[in-house]
């Protein structure tokens, strides 16, 4: 019973425990017959047909009742799989406050350092993890300059995840900024330090674009 469960989806298994709700509601009019013709009105043989369909009505009233509970316990197990695999997604996809605080320590020596951070306009959920970064880059000291949802995604589509750009002069500022952010291994940023290209302003080159793939 187990593997079958494990091997359909959720859809399918509320389309089964529909099936078999309406089966009991069969069985219990079984039942219900089965009780009318016991009665002293009839003659034996239908009072013998009577008990006959009363016992039959009643086992399979509890088979699909225990049927049903089974299901209805699969149904249970698999969402709360679901929500506990959504959970650990979203949990990945935001700066801890142990994270937040152990960046801080990270970039402390980076005080005064000018960044900007940003994301691309309509993605709540990366606007969201880049004030989480920002706030924990400005209590180390970094001066941020604030770009989120404001990014628009060209030809290609949006880059997912979390990047680093930096010009060579800056690199031990971008790869410290690497090692922060992502030091607890819940947030993926990519070791990959992409070159700078403008000064997005008062000349500052270090930048982070966060891009998270919607789930």
């Amino acid at each position: 019973m187990v593997k079958y469960l494990d091997s359909v989806s959720t859809d399918q298994l509320e389309g089964v425990k529909l099936a078999l709700f309406l089966l009991y509601i069969v069985a219990t009019i079984g039942v219900i017959v089965g009780v009318y013709f016991e009665s002293e009105r009839f003659s034996p043989a239908t009072k013998d047909n009577g008990w006959k369909l009363l016992i039959i009505s009643l086992a399979l009233e509890t088979l699909f009742t225990v049927a049903i509970f089974s299901l209805d316990s699969g149904i249970s197990r698999r969402q709360k799989a679901e929500i506990a695999t959504l959970e650990e997604l979203v949990a990945g996809r935001q700066l801890s406050p142990a994270s937040a605080d152990a960046a801080v320590r990270e970039l402390k020596p980076f005080a005064g350092q000018k960044m900007y951070i940003s994301s691309f306009s309509g993605d709540a959920e990366a606007a969201r993890l880049g004030m989480q970064i920002r706030a924990a880059l400005e209590r180390a000291g970094i001066r941020v300059f604030n770009h989120l949802g404001r990014a628009t995604a060209g030809p290609g589509g949006p880059d997912f995840g979390v990047h680093v750009t930096s010009l060579p002069v800056d690199n031990d500022f971008a790869d410290a900024l690497v090692k922060a952010i992502g030091k607890d291994g819940k947030i993926q940023v990519s070791d990959k330090i992409l070159p700078a290209g403008i000064n997005l302003e008062d000349d500052s080159t270090t930048g982070i674009m966060v891009a998270l793939r919607p789930l």
